[in-house]
C-alpha cells in the first residue's frame, strides 16, 4: 500500500511520494463550498495511502467528487483542481526522501525544524511526516488592521489568555473569514491582537496563489457596510512578513556602468513627524552574474544580499548571500532572522511596562506564564527566537528597575520564571545562543546571567519568608534561599554538582545555573580554557567569604582555576579566589560574593625544554648505544672467557639491542602529525615490546647477579641460564604486547595507542593501556632495586664483624658507590623516578618538576651511562682495548722501523 496526503480548497494542489509499490501524496486542494448562496473556499491538507497503480484513477476519482461539508445546511464542496507539489520516496529504511516541484518550496515551518532543507531542494525525513511540506512560492500575504469604533479598548485585550479577548477574536474572525474566504486559494485568516484607537484589531490573511486586486477590494467593501468597523490592508507579494510593509514603483534610467542605486524614503505619520530611510538596490545589467531563483528566493545579484520577510507565523527578516563571478552565481546559507509572532508580542508587552504603561506587579504573572509556553514550543530552538526571549527577561529586568518593585516569594511568579529561565538553558538550544558565523559572541548569556540574578534579586531575598525550596528547582535552574548556620554546607540538586560548604553570610541567595557556562568566554588572561558548565550566583547581606565545592573531573597536570565575573573588565578573574590544590581539587574559597564557576586549563602543565632535553639524550644514547656494540664485537674474544663472563655480556649485547631499537623508534616519529598515519600503531607496538625486552633482560642480569652473591659455590649451567634469558627477554615481552593488544580493542586508536603521541595511553590510576608497561617495568625495577641491597649488604657485613679500621670503612664506603654507580643504568634504576611522575601532579611545584627533569635525564640519556658503567667501567674490556689498539700501534712502530733499517742497508 502506498500513502498519499491532500490538502484542498477550491482548487487541488497536491504532493506525490513514491517508492517501488506505493505513493505518499500530500495534496493542496481548492473546494468550493456553497454557503448562503456564495462560494468561499477553504485549503485543506490530508494525506492518503494509495497504491502506485492506483494513482491517475484516484486524481479522475477526486476531482469529480462532491463532499457534504455541513449537513445541517445542506452545503456542499467540489474539487475543482489537483497540482502534485512534493515527491517522495519511501526508502527500504524506513526513511522517506522527499523534494519539491518546480513552483515549490519547503515551508517555514519545515525550515525552523529541519534547519538542513531549507536550501536544499531534497530533504530526508527519518518518518513520514505531515508536516513535511512543500508550499507555493507564489503565496500571498495579506496584513489587514479593522477599526471597531463602537468599542472600548480595555487591558484585557493585550492579554490572549483573557476571556475577553478570546471572545473578541471569536466574533470577529467569523465576521472576516466567510466573507475573504470567497476569495480564491484562500487558506487561513489569524487575528493578531488588539491596540488602542477605540479598538483596532490586527489580522493575517494567507492565500496560496495570486488574485485580483479587484475582487480583494470588492470583497473589502462589501465587508465594511455589513458590519460597523472600518478595514485597511496592505498586500505584499510574495510571501511577505512583517508588523507595516509597503511598496513603492519608481522610474529611473539605468546606465550600463550603474552597479547599484541608493533610493531615499520618506514617511510622514499622522503627527507629521517623519524619518527617513535608504536602500540600497543593486541594478543587473545584461552581463551582470545572478543567482537564479531558488526555493523561493528571487533572482539576486551576485556580491550582494537579497531580503525577504518571514512566514506569516513569524516576524523579522530572512538575508541570503549571493555570491560569484562568471556565468552564475552561488547561494549562500540563509540567516534568519524571524522571531515567533507571540515571542514578539511578549516583548512588546514587556516594553510596555517598561515605558509605564501597567504595573509590573500586576502583570508579571501573565508575562513570565506566556514566556514559559514559548520556551517550551520546538520552535523555540533559533537564535533570534532564543535571544527574544532572554530580551524579554532584561525589560522585565529593567522595568522592575524603574517601577522599584519588590516583592516576596509569596506573590512572585517562581514557577513560570524559572521553568522559562531553564527552557532556555536546555541542551537542545546550545547551538542556538550565538548568531550564525559569530561563535565568540557571549553578549546573550551574560545578558541573561544578568537578568535573572536581578530579578531574583528583586524577589526581596533578605526579607522573604522561608520558601518551599521543592518549588524553586528546575532542570537547570536551582535557587537556595540560606537562613540557616552559615557553617551548614547548602547542597544543590547531585545533577548541578555543586555546594555551598561555608558563607559567612547570615541571609544569602544562592542560584545554580546549567549549561550556562559553556555559553560564556572560556578564557582566561587569554588563555583558553575548560569550563565546568555550572554557573553558582550568589547574593548576600554583606561582603562575605565563601567556600564551594564542584564536582568538576581534573585532568593529571592541568591547572584549575577559581574565578568570577568581573563586570568591569568583562571577563573572568581570580582576583580574591583560590583553588584547593591537588588535595582539594574540587574546593574554591573567595572574600567576597558574585557569580563563580571553576575553570580547567585546556593543555597540561608544560615544562620547558622537556622535548628538547629529551630528543638530545636519545640521539646521544643511540650514538652511545651503536659505540657500546662495536665495542662488544672488538674486545668479545678478549673478555669472554668464563661462564659468568659470558652471561654478563650477553645480556649486556641483548640490553643495548633492545634499548637501541627502541630510542630509534621514538625518534622515528617525534611529531606524529607529520608522519604517515600507518606509521604510529607499528611503531607503538615496537616501543612497547623493546622496553619490555630490554627491562626483562635486566631482570635476568639481576637474578644472575644475585644468585652468584647468594650461591656462590652453586655455578649456573650455561645452557639453563641462557634459556632462561630468552625466555624472559623475549617471549615474556611478546606474549604482554599481544595480549595488551587484543585487550584493548585490537590496537586501536584511542584505545591501545594515542594518535597524537603514538604511545600508550594513560587515563587514571589502573586505567589505560600504559599500566600493560608500568606494572612490569615497576616490578623489575623493585626486584633490582632488592639485588643491589643485597649486593651492597655483602659489603657491609666484613666491616660490621671485624671492626675494620677507618681505612677499611673509606674502602667500603667507595665499594658501595662504585656498585651503585655501576648497576644502576645497567639495572634500570633511575626508571623508579617513573612512579614519582605518576604520583606528583606537576601543580605541586617545584617538586613535581624536579622529578619530570630527573627522570627525563636520567632515562633519556640511559644508553651513555651504559656505555660509561658496562663497558668502560669494566677494568677487563679497557684493558682489552688499550692491548688492542696498543698492539696495533706497536706493529705498525715495528713495520715502519724495520722498513727504515732494509733501506739504510741497501745503501751501503
Amino acid at each position: 500500500m502506498g500513502e498519499e496526503t491532500y490538502c484542498y480548497q477550491e482548487r487541488k494542489s497536491c504532493l506525490k511520494m513514491k517508492s517501488c509499490t506505493e505513493f505518499i501524496l500530500i495534496l493542496l486542494g481548492l473546494f468550493f463550498k456553497a454557503s448562503s448562496g456564495e462560494n468561499s473556499t477553504q485549503v485543506y491538507y490530508f494525506e492518503v495511502h494509495i497504491e502506485a497503480g492506483a494513482y491517475k484513477h484516484f486524481t479522475d476519482l477526486i476531482s469529480t467528487l462532491t463532499l457534504d461539508v455541513n449537513e445541517s445546511v445542506n452545503s456542499s464542496a467540489t474539487v475543482q483542481n489537483i497540482s502534485i507539489t512534493t515527491e517522495c520516496n519511501r526508502l527500504n529504511t524506513g526513511m522517506v526522501n522527499c523534494s519539491c516541484n518546480s513552483g515549490y518550496s519547503w515551508s517555514e515551518e519545515v525550515c525552523r525544524n529541519y534547519s538542513q532543507c531549507c536550501n536544499q531542494n531534497e530533504c530526508m525525513f527519518y518518518i513520514p511526516n505531515l508536516r513535511a511540506m512543500c508550499l507555493s512560492n507564489n503565496k500571498v500575504l495579506v496584513n489587514g488592521s479593522f477599526i471597531v469604533r463602537d468599542k472600548l479598548f480595555t487591558s484585557d485585550l493585550t492579554d490572549p489568555g483573557s476571556q475577553q479577548y478570546k471572545e473578541f477574536v471569536q466574533t470577529y474572525t467569523s465576521q472576516l473569514e466567510p466573507v475573504y474566504s470567497t476569495l480564491g486559494w484562500f487558506d487561513s485568516l489569524m487575528i493578531t491582537g488588539f491596540r488602542q484607537g477605540s479598538v483596532i484589531g490586527g489580522f493575517v490573511m494567507l492565500l496560496t496563489a495570486p488574485f485580483e486586486v479587484a475582487q480583494l477590494e470588492k470583497t473589502t467593501t462589501q465587508l465594511e457596510k455589513n458590519n460597523t468597523f472600518k478595514i485597511n490592508l496592505t498586500v505584499t507579494e510574495p510571501l511577505q512578513n512583517g508588523l507595516i510593509s509597503y511598496q513603492a514603483l519608481i522610474s529611473t534610467s539605468c546606465k550600463k556602468d550603474s552597479e547599484w542605486f541608493d533610493v531615499t524614503c520618506k514617511f510622514v505619520n499622522r503627527l507629521n513627524q517623519t524619518t527617513n530611510t535608504t536602500l540600497h538596490i543593486p541594478v543587473i545589467q545584461e552581463n551582470s552574474t545572478v543567482c537564479k531563483p531558488h526555493n523561493g528566493w528571487p533572482q539576486a545579484k551576485a556580491n550582494f544580499t537579497a531580503i525577504k520577510f518571514c512566514d506569516p507565523n513569524a516576524v523579522g527578516l530572512q538575508k541570503r548571500s549571493c555570491t560569484g563571478y562568471g556565468i552564475s552565481g552561488n547561494w549562500g546559507n540563509v540567516i534568519s532572522e524571524c522571531v515567533n509572532r507571540d515571542l514578539r508580542d511578549l516583548l512588546n508587552d514587556a516594553m510596555d511596562l517598561q515605558r509605564g504603561l501597567g504595573i509590573v506587579e500586576n502583570n508579571a504573572a501573565n508575562i513570565y506564564s506566556r514566556l514559559k509556553q514559548s520556551t517550551e514550543q520546538k520552535s523555540i530552538n533559533t537564535f533570534p527566537n532564543v535571544n527574544e526571549s532572554v530580551e524579554v527577561l532584561h525589560i522585565m529586568h529593567n522595568a522592575s528597575n524603574i517601577q522599584k518593585s519588590k516583592w516576596n516569594s509569596t506573590f512572585f511568579p517562581f514557577q513560570d520564571f524559572l521553568s522559562s529561565s531553564s527552557n532556555l538553558l536546555n541542551g537542545s538550544l546550545n547551538d542556538s545562543w550565538r548568531p550564525v558565523g559569530n561563535d565568540g559572541n557571549y553578549t546573550l548569556a551574560l545578558k541573561y546571567l544578568r537578568a535573572v540574578e536581578g530579578i531574583i534579586n528583586q524577589t526581596n531575598p533578605i526579607t522573604a519568608p522561608t520558601t518551599d525550596m521543592s518549588q524553586l528547582q528546575q532542570d537547570n535552574v536551582q535557587i537556595i534561599y540560606s537562613k540557616s548556620d552559615p557553617s551548614t554546607p547548602q547542597t544543590f540538586s547531585s545533577d548541578f554538582g555543586v555546594s555551598v560548604t561555608g558563607i559567612s553570610s547570615n541571609v544569602s541567595v544562592q542560584t545554580a545555573f546549567k549549561n550556562l557556562g559553556s555559553k560564556l568566554p572560556n578564557t582566561l588572561n587569554n588563555k583558553e580554557t575548560v569550563q565546568s558548565g555550572i554557573i553558582l550566583s550568589v547574593i548576600g547581606d554583606k561582603k562575605t567569604k565563601i567556600s564551594v565545592e564542584y564536582n568538576q573531573k581534573r585532568l593529571p597536570n592541568h591547572e584549575m582555576y577559581c574565578v568570577y565575573w568581573d563586570d568591569i573588565n568583562s571577563q573572568w578573574s581570580e582576583k580574591g579566589c583560590k583553588w584547593g590544590g591537588v588535595s582539594k581539587p574540587e574546593l574554591c574559597t573567595c572574600d567576597h560574593l558574585s557569580a563563580f564557576t571553576i575553570l580547567m586549563a585546556k593543555d597540561p602543565i608544560d615544562l620547558k625544554y622537556m622535548e628538547e632535553l629529551t630528543y638530545a639524550g636519545l640521539g646521544f644514547s643511540i650514538v652511545s648505544l651503536t659505540l657500546c656494540l662495536v665495542i662488544e664485537f672488538l674486545v668479545w674474544n678478549a673478555v669472554v672467557k668464563t661462564n659468568i663472563a659470558h652471561f654478563r655480556h650477553t645480556v649486556l649485547v641483548n640490553i643495548t639491542v633492545c634499548l637501541l631499537i627502541a630510542h630509534c623508534s621514538f625518534l622515528a616519529a617525534p611529531v606524529p602529525s607529520a608522519s604517515p598515519p600507518y606509521w604510529c600503531l607499528p611503531l607503538t607496538v615496537m616501543k612497547h615490546f623493546c622496553f619490555l625486552a630490554a627491562f626483562f633482560w635486566m631482570l635476568c642480569l639481576s637474578l644472575g647477579l644475585l644468585h652468584q652473591v647468594i650461591f656462590v659455590f652453586v655455578h649456573l649451567r650455561k645452557k639453563v641460564y641462557l634459556g632462561l634469558c630468552v625466555f624472559l627477554g623475549y617471549v615474556c615481552p611478546f606474549v604482554i604486547v599481544i595480549v595488551t593488544f587484543i585487550t584493548y580493542d585490537n590496537g586501536s586508536t584511542g584505545s591501545y595507542y594515542s594518535s597524537e603521541t603514538c604511545w600508550l595511553i594513560y587515563e587514571a590510576a589502573l586505567k589505560g593501556s600504559m599500566h600493560a608497561f608500568l606494572f612490569p617495568v615497576f616490578i623489575i625495577v623493585f626486584v633490582n632495586m632488592f639485588t643491589m641491597v643485597v649486593v651492597i649488604s655483602r659489603f657491609l657485613k666484613p666491616t660490621l664483624s671485624e671492626g675494620s679500621s677507618h681505612d677499611d670503612a673509606k674502602e667500603v664506603v667507595r665499594s658501595i658507590v662504585k656498585t651503585i654507580v655501576l648497576l644502576t643504568p645497567t639495572l634500570g634504576i633511575t626508571w623508579i623516578l617513573g612512579l614519582f611522575v605518576l604520583m606528583l601532579d606537576l601543580t605541586t611545584a617545584p617538586y613535581a618538576q624536579i622529578v619530570n627533569y630527573a627522570f627525563t635525564f636520567f632515562n633519556s640519556f640511559q644508553g651513555f651511562f651504559i656505555l660509561l658503567t658496562g663497558c668502560f667501567g669494566e677494568k677487563k674490556v679497557r684493558d682489552a682495548l688499550l692491548k688492542r689498539f696498543g698492539q696495533q700501534h706497536s706493529v705498525n712502530y715495528k713495520s715502519e722501523s724495520s722498513s727504515r733499517i732494509t733501506s739504510a742497508t741497501k745503501r751501503k
